[in-house]
């Protein structure tokens, strides 16, 4: 099943292989992100979504260009070229915003996230226009939609705030504008973070990505999709596949490759992210698909590459590459 085909609305995707967006410090308009994530592509992955862009962005024509031959050259390899799309907090006039009132930032009005919403829906059509057959959206990680959704961060009474529904209303209307701009083309993908302690709990993010999915979004990403490192690799992804018409991913702890099979025959999703696992090899998908595991580059968990040079300001650089990818 790993390495059978996935249709996603009208995105034929060759294996339920992914790799996820990750932040590289590459810069994605760059000669050295290009490399990098063509490199991914030929490596055997089904998708290539590249890392978080802010919706701003797209407006850029320098910028458009350079994305659009990114995702021609990832589209080359055979992998369907994904980008994730997010929301700064920021009004229109540049001022930070929150769900609500918080250090540095002031509560959103109704006419910020107007403006948003809109700002968004260009973004997702001028993606789409750029050749990136998927676009995903960054609703979940603390980022500005996920924010809206927890009552940790929104302490709201109004239409956008309070019990459930008013605590939605932002992330289905982002959705359903994206779906509008896309149009019947294109695949709409959602990240989520199915749990957060102390403010929803998982039943709260299944009844979510039910009215996701009938706003128009056509793949669910959990992130991360089981409790602890101790669990099993994509647990919480189950309840989704269960209550989903739509296709179901899930991150964390599939770099091994028998726990991502197991994760897709065993019917707990429907594609794997295979992350840090991919950084290290990018010929991962092709290794497993071949039975070539031994073979297999291993990421390290070491940090010192990636989580590391990100935090001292300076781009990726795995410790494991030179040998052989």
């Amino acid at each position: 099943m790993l390495f059978s085909p996935i249709e996603i609305r009208d995105v034929l995707v060759p294996n339920r292989v992914v790799m996820p967006p990750m932040v590289t410090g590459l810069g994605v308009e760059s000669d050295r992100a290009l490399t990098h994530y063509v490199r991914h592509g030929r490596g055997g992955a089904g998708a290539v979504v590249v890392e978080a862009v802010d919706a701003a962005r797209f407006a850029d024509l320098k910028f458009f260009r350079r994305i659009s031959d990114l995702a021609g050259a990832i589209g080359e390899t055979g992998a369907v070229p994904g980008i994730q799309v997010t929301l700064s907090p920021r009004s229109r006039s540049g001022e930070r915003i929150a769900p609500s009132p918080e250090q540095g930032a002031r509560e959103a009005t109704a006419s910020d996230l107007a403006y948003l919403i809109d700002l968004f829906a260009h973004a997702v059509l001028a993606a789409r226009r750029a050749g990136f057959e998927m676009v995903q959206v960054q609703g979940g990680g603390g980022f500005l939609v996920n924010r809206f959704f927890s009552p940790a961060h929104n302490r709201r009474s109004d239409e956008w705030g309070g019990g459930f529904e008013g605590r939605s209303r932002f992330a289905l209307k982002l959705a359903a504008a994206a779906r509008k701009a896309l149009g019947e083309g294109g695949a709409l993908a959602w990240r989520m973070t199915p749990v957060e302690v102390d403010a929803y709990d998982l039943a709260d993010s299944v009844e979510l990505s039910r009215l996701l999915a009938a706003s128009g979004v056509d793949l669910i990403d959990l992130y991360p999709a089981r409790r602890s490192a101790d669990a099993p690799p994509a647990e919480l992804a189950a309840p989704f596949k269960e209550a989903l018409a739509v296709p179901v991913a899930a991150a964390g702890g599939l770099g091994d490759p028998s726990a991502a099979r197991a994760a897709v025959d065993g019917g707990c999703c429907d594609l794997v992210d295979v992350g840090r696992a991919l950084l290290a090899d990018p010929d991962w998908p092709a290794k497993v698909r071949e039975g070539r595991e031994s073979e297999i580059i291993p990421c390290l968990t070491c940090n010192v590459g990636c989580t590391d040079r990100l935090a001292a300001g300076k781009s990726i650089e795995c410790v494991q590459w030179g040998r052989g990818n």
